[in-house]
């Protein structure tokens, strides 16, 4: 698949899922899920999400 391709995110929710029933029987697959969750992991987010308590520590020099 390619880095960007959206189908990622849903096998990773599947295999997540997968995991949680097999438990230890999901160990062999392992090899097959790592390296896409790792990929995925270490993607730059496109927005970031900011609390509203946080508001009070940004710098309000570049409004002006």
């Amino acid at each position: 698949m390619e880095a960007d391709d959206p189908t990622t995110s849903y096998m990773l929710q599947a295999w997540a899922r997968l995991c949680k029933c097999l438990g230890q029987d999901f160990l062999p697959y392992m090899e097959f899920v790592m390296p896409p969750l790792l990929q995925s992991a270490s993607l730059k987010p496109d927005v970031t999400i900011t609390s509203a308590d946080s508001d009070n520590d940004i710098d309000d020099s570049d409004d002006e």
